[in-house]
């Protein structure tokens, strides 16, 4: 690689959750270690894993926006990755993130939020549903497929990342936003940067799905939000 970039990978989270543990086994399996993890919670608890540092402010109930802001002055990486607690990542996630950004044309990247091998019929079933373009309500197929590399105009935080310097002079996730406060600072990349996210398809996540019932009820109350945020910021 040409240079030694280093990572902050940053996961919002009200507490110990089903799947952070096997969110945080799969980093600790990465071919690239040049990376920590900030978990910002509302609750403590243990974490063993020495690349992980716990930040809790009880403060930010339900407010993931906000958490994920809070915790950025806690890292030294120059990239940051978004993920949600119920993701995890293939062990060349990181070093294909810096393979990504060591082109300085790069201000922020996603990749596509895949189902997991191991979730169960309905949860599959609701993975199918945000992979057709009916039930991602024309929000894009390609974040639940591997598709061709393109420039994207929104991208969900559970795989976003982004340059931390490009981070802060958009002024990060608005205060008190959910859900919708990825699709705001996409507009604000769109507007300030005039450019989009680099979509490539191997910078690719498993996403644990709600089940086929909870994730059409997902859809509707996401894409209300968000089509709310589009006419109003257009």
């Amino acid at each position: 690689m040409a240079q030694k970039i280093r990572i902050i990978v940053v996961i919002p989270l009200e507490d110990r959750s089903e799947y952070l543990f096997e969110a945080l086994e799969s980093y600790a399996q990465q071919t690239y270690m040049g990376f920590e993890v900030l978990l910002s919670s509302t609750k403590r608890f243990h974490v063993k894993q020495k690349f992980a540092k716990l930040i809790v402010d009880k403060s930010l109930t339900g407010d993931p926006a906000s958490k994920r802001n809070k915790v950025i002055g806690f890292g030294r990486g120059e990239i940051i990755v978004f993920n949600d607690d119920d993701v995890y990542v293939p062990p060349r996630y990181i070093e294909r993130v810096v393979e990504l950004f060591n082109n300085p044309e790069v201000y922020a990247a996603g990749g596509p939020l895949l189902t997991p091998p191991s979730d169960g019929l309905l949860k599959s079933a609701g993975g199918l549903v945000w992979e057709s373009y009916a039930g991602s309500m024309g929000a894009g197929v390609f974040r639940s497929r591997k598709m061709s590399p393109q420039l994207v105009y929104d991208y969900p935080a559970a795989n976003l990342v982004m340059r931390r310097s490009t981070f802060v002079k958009l002024g990060g996730f608005e205060l008190g936003m959910y859900p919708g406060e990825d699709t705001r600072l996409c507009i604000e990349l769109s507007r300030k940067y005039n450019t989009g996210i680099y979509y490539e398809p191997e910078l690719y996540v498993y996403h644990h799905r709600r089940s086929l019932f909870k994730a059409r009820s997902e859809e509707r109350r996401v894409g209300k939000a968000c089509r709310s945020r589009w006419s109003r910021d257009h």
